[in-house]
C-alpha cells in the first residue's frame, strides 16, 4: 500500500479534516512511509517556529505526527505512528499557537504528565513514552496538542473561556478565509 501525497498541504480552520477521529496505521506499514514522513516535515519546516505537524494538518486523516524541538535547544527530531495517550496525571496551563490557526496564542489546560503508546519506528517497534512537564514541558505540551489532532479535537475547543473571548474575532476570520 502507498499513500498519496500529492495532495498534502497545510490545512486551516475550518477545514473539516481538522475535525475527523483519524484511523490508525495497519501494519505492515504503508511502503512510502519514510517519504509521507518527510513531507509532512518539510511542510513543518516552511513554516517559522513549527515544532510539531499532525498528518491531518495536512490533510491526511491518519495517526501519524513529525516534530522537531530545536527551537528549544533540543535535538529531539521524530515522528510518532498511532500514537495515544494512555494516562494523564495532573492539570498545568498552558500558551500554545497551532499552525492550522494562524495569528492565534491561547491558554489551554494540559496535563502535567502524560503517558503514550505509539509505534516509534518504521519496523513497527510500539513503545510507551512518559513524559513530565518538570522534565520536558514542551514535548508533553506539543505531544498533547498533536495527539487532539488526531483525536479530531481542535485548538479552539480547548481554549480556556478568557481565549476564547479574546480570540473571538480572529477566529471568525480564519472562518471567512479558508
Amino acid at each position: 500500500m502507498k499513500i498519496n501525497l500529492n495532495d498534502l498541504s497545510l490545512r486551516y480552520y475550518p477545514d473539516p479534516v481538522l475535525k475527523q477521529v483519524c484511523e490508525p496505521f495497519e501494519l505492515p506499514l504503508p511502503e512510502n512511509m519514510t517519504e509521507l514522513v518527510e513531507k509532512i516535515a518539510s511542510i513543518m519546516y516552511d513554516i517559522e517556529g513549527a515544532v510539531g505537524l499532525a498528518a491531518p494538518q495536512v490533510g491526511l486523516s491518519k495517526r501519524l505526527i513529525v516534530y522537531d524541538l530545536r527551537i528549544t535547544g533540543n535535538n529531539n527530531y521524530g515522528y510518532l505512528i498511532n500514537p495515544q495517550i494512555i494516562k494523564t496525571k495532573g492539570t498545568m496551563i498552558s500558551e500554545e499557537g497551532c499552525l492550522s490557526f494562524p495569528g492565534i496564542l491561547a491558554t489551554v489546560n494540559r496535563p502535567k504528565q502524560i503517558t503514550v503508546k505509539a509505534i516509534t519506528d518504521l519496523n513497527g517497534t510500539e513503545e510507551i513514552l512518559r513524559i513530565k512537564e518538570e522534565e520536558d514541558g514542551f514535548m508533553l505540551n506539543m505531544l498533547c496538542h498533536e495527539i487532539d489532532h488526531l483525536d479530531g479535537i481542535t485548538f479552539e475547543t480547548r481554549m480556556l473561556p478568557t481565549s476564547q473571548m479574546k480570540n473571538k474575532k480572529a477566529l471568525e476570520y480564519l472562518k471567512t478565509q479558508h
